[in-house]
This record gives C-alpha cells, sequence and structure tokens, in this order.
C-alpha cells in the first residue's frame, strides 16, 4: 500500500489518540517497525491562532516514523490554513483530515464526526486541505452519525473525489463512541467501492485481529489503537504473523526496558512535573496482567516525584522478574 509515496509495509500502524499519540509513544512503535505514524488530533482554529498547544503537538524526536498530523475543524478556509501550516512546518509526512472523532466538544464545534452529518460540507473541507497542501492526504471516518445514517461509503467516495489519497473507517458509528462491537463489514463496504487505499479500524486488539482484518475486509491496512497502548509489540506481532512466522513472545526485560524508555522520554518531552502524572496511566499500561500490578499503580498514583516512580518502575520490574507474588511487591512499592 502506498499514501503518496510512503511504503505502508507491514500494514500495520498506530491510531491517533489524544493524550496518547505523542512523540515518546509514537518512538516505542517506531522501534517495532511501523511505517507511519498519527500524531494527536490537532485544532485547526488553534493553530491557525498558534496557540501553544497547537504548535506542541507537531513536535517530533528522533527515531519516530514518518509522521501523518490529523487536523479537525467545521471551517473550510481555516483547515486550509492549518494544512498550509503544517506543509510549511515540515514536522508531517502526510496529513489527515478528522471526520471520525466522536467526542463532544469537537462534535458540538461541528467537526469530527459531526461533518458526517454534513457530506456537503465535509467535501468542502477536504477539498479545501488538497488545495493547500502538497503533502499525501488521508481522510478517517466512521460507520455514519448513527444507525439511522449509514454513510461511509458517501463520504469515502467524497473524500476520493476532493483528492483524498487513502481513507481510514472506523466501523462504529459516532454515536457509538468505542462501545459496542465493531462493524468490519462497513470497511469491506467501502474498499469495494474505492480505488483508493482503505485502512481498517476498530476492535483490534490483538496481533490476529489485525491479520483476520485485512482477510475478511479486504482492506490495505489495519490501523491499531488501544491495544498498543503498552504493548508497542503489537505491530510487529501482527507483521510476523502477515509474514508467516511464529508470534514471538514478549520478555520481562524488554517489558521493563520499553516501560522505562518510554517514560524517560515521557519526561524530557514534557518535563518531570507533567510527566510523573502522566506516569501513572503509561506505567499502569505496561504493567497490566502482571503479579502486583495493582499495589504498584495504587502506589504510584500517590506520587509527585518523577525520581520516586520511575525507582518504584524498576523495582516493580525486577521483583516481577523474580517471581514475586502481589504482597512482596507492595512492600516493594509501599509509597514515596
Amino acid at each position: 500500500m502506498l499514501v503518496g509515496p510512503i511504503h505502508i509495509d507491514p500494514p500495520f500502524i498506530p491510531a491517533p489518540m489524544a493524550g496518547i499519540s505523542n512523540p515518546p509513544f509514537r518512538r516505542l512503535c517506531a522501534e517495532q517497525g511501523v511505517p507511519l505514524a498519527y500524531s494527536e488530533m490537532v485544532s485547526a482554529e488553534g493553530l491557525i491562532r498558534r496557540e501553544k498547544k497547537g504548535l506542541a503537538l507537531l513536535a517530533r524526536i528522533p527515531g519516530e516514523a514518518p509522521l501523518c498530523v490529523q487536523l479537525f475543524g467545521a471551517r473550510p478556509a481555516a483547515m486550509a490554513e492549518a494544512a498550509r501550516i503544517v506543509t510549511d512546518h515540515a514536522a508531517a509526512a502526510v496529513v489527515d483530515v478528522n471526520l471520525g472523532c466522536p467526542a463532544k466538544k469537537v462534535v458540538k464545534s461541528g467537526a469530527g464526526a459531526a461533518l458526517m452529518r454534513r457530506p456537503a460540507l465535509a467535501g468542502e473541507v477536504i477539498a479545501a486541505v488538497r488545495r493547500n497542501t502538497t503533502l499525501p492526504l488521508t481522510v478517517k471516518i466512521r460507520s455514519g452519525w448513527n444507525s439511522a445514517s449509514p454513510n461511509a461509503r458517501q463520504i469515502a467516495l467524497i473524500a476520493r473525489e476532493e483528492g483524498a489519497d487513502a481513507i481510514i473507517v472506523h466501523g462504529r458509528y459516532a454515536k457509538q463512541g468505542f462501545t459496542g462491537q465493531a462493524d468490519w463489514d462497513v470497511i469491506a463496504d467501502v474498499k469495494s467501492g474505492l480505488n483508493i487505499p482503505v485502512v481498517g479500524n476498530g476492535d483490534v486488539t490483538t496481533p490476529r485481529d489485525a491479520v483476520e482484518m485485512i482477510r475478511r475486509t479486504g482492506c490495505d491496512a489495519v490501523m491499531i489503537g488501544r491495544a498498543a497502548r503498552g504493548n508497542p509489540w503489537i505491530f510487529s506481532q501482527a507483521a510476523d504473523l502477515w509474514a508467516g512466522k511464529e508470534v514471538r513472545a514478549v520478555s520481562p526485560t524488554e517489558r521493563r526496558r520499553a516501560a522505562l524508555a518510554h517514560a524517560r522520554l515521557l519526561a524530557e518531552h514534557v518535563g518531570s512535573k507533567r510527566a510523573v502524572f502522566m506516569l501513572r496511566a503509561v506505567l499502569g499500561w505496561y504493567v497490566k496482567g502482571l503479579p502486583g500490578a495493582t499495589a504498584f499503580r495504587q502506589a504510584i498514583n500517590t506520587s509527585l516525584s518523577l525520581e520516586w516512580t520511575l525507582a518504584a518502575a524498576e523495582a516493580f520490574f525486577a521483583a516481577s522478574a523474580r517471581g514475586h507474588d502481589a504482597v512482596d511487591l507492595a512492600k516493594v512499592v509501599s509509597g514515596p
């Protein structure tokens, strides 16, 4: 699969996730061979006002995969100017138009999945972005606004006509949010009606799910979201399966190294004061399912010290490798 000049091989890429798809997360995914990564969604209105938050989302660190910057907005003029800024900034290799976000704040502004209720305006937004960037363009959509308006294929065809190079389809309605089951048949339907690449998204929780989505829907690639939190290996494992190889298990040493690398990169990227709060979630992803994980999460959730949190993580993984039970681990990380 090609998106412009970018070869999407292996065909497994991380999804844009607010508060998650930052440079440290993307760096860990790049180490697992992803060919493209998406930014957190960036407000076009904020970007054209040169707000620090929006500009910060364009930041990159060494070792990342090529970056797709995802823009959201409801005004064609604002989206056009934001696309120009992103292109001139030189951070991005691809631009994406978000027509799939169901968050209330985004939808209330008329952006994200709300645009699926207004196909003509969605087309104007996509066309405006296309006119203002020379970069490849993708568009991320949902099955529709709700079950009464299943218009994924209609929106996908509009996107293609307005110059999109690929379409990403999340097989849920906007009204579902992330509840219920993703309908992969929607992905297959969109793929059958397009002559540009289609990326499937939704309910991919294992490497086998990723490969099965391609086989069942005919999509060209798979976008993996929540299952990649604390589990960047899902991309290399899916690639191995796709190549006919056995899935390689993740060793305790690899898990420890990735968790601590993620923590330290995050501290460098956002500063220690902010990182200590963000790490409550990030480290929680990496310890999920391990003995003593609950006690560890409870301990770091009271920490205000980055140094203590990192030391606790080191102690947790060391104790886990020795096979300590939850009681032992609770003593190891008894609190700052």
